[in-house]
Formats: C-alpha cells, structure tokens, sequence
C-alpha cells in the first residue's frame, strides 16, 4: 500500500452534508435530517470545480513506459454532496495561509 502522499503533494479539507435520515412527505418531496457537516480530509496535487458543480482532487502522474504526464481524479464529488473545500494543514487540518 502506498503512502497517502502519493495521491498528490497538497493536503485538503471537504466538508460534506451528514445526512441522518431521508423520509418521503405525502407531497412526494423528499424531507432529509442532516446533522452537522462531516469533514473528509485527502490528498491531491489540485482541487477544481467541474461546469456541472462537482468537485474534483486531481494528481498528477507520469506514465510508466512514455515518461509523460497526465492528470487522474483521485475523488470528485457530485455538486449536491460538498460544502466547502480548502487545502489544509496536515499536522493539525487547519486552513493553510490563513492567521486567526
């Protein structure tokens, strides 16, 4: 198993919806307890947001036999399913460049 680190060079923060329980009202409309967000911490060489709204933590990898590089999705996260994300410290998973 590889290091975490291999993933990507920067350390990020998401915070995500934490949905206790979803239950359909007479309307048909879906009603959702969500409880405090979560927070999922990964790494990756950059975060982008997609034109559909989904996040998405990238690497960067050389291909084996060219030499070449190429980007790959470590993890995306469809529009819906993130609140925030900012790279983070790894030894205590504060916001980077930021004073309090």
């Amino acid at each position: 198993m590889r290091e975490p680190s291999a993933y990507g060079k920067h350390y990020w923060c998401v915070r995500i919806p934490q949905v206790l329980s979803q239950e359909i009202e007479k309307t048909g409309e879906i009603e959702a307890t969500v409880a405090a967000p979560v927070e999922i911490y990964l790494y990756a060489d950059e975060c982008a947001v997609s034109p559909s709204g989904a996040l998405e933590f990238r690497r960067v990898k050389r291909d084996k036999k060219t030499g070449e590089e190429m980007t790959v999705i470590n993890m995306a996260l469809a529009a819906d399913e993130w609140i925030c994300a900012y790279e983070a410290d790894p030894e205590d998973g504060h916001a980077v460049a930021v004073e309090a």
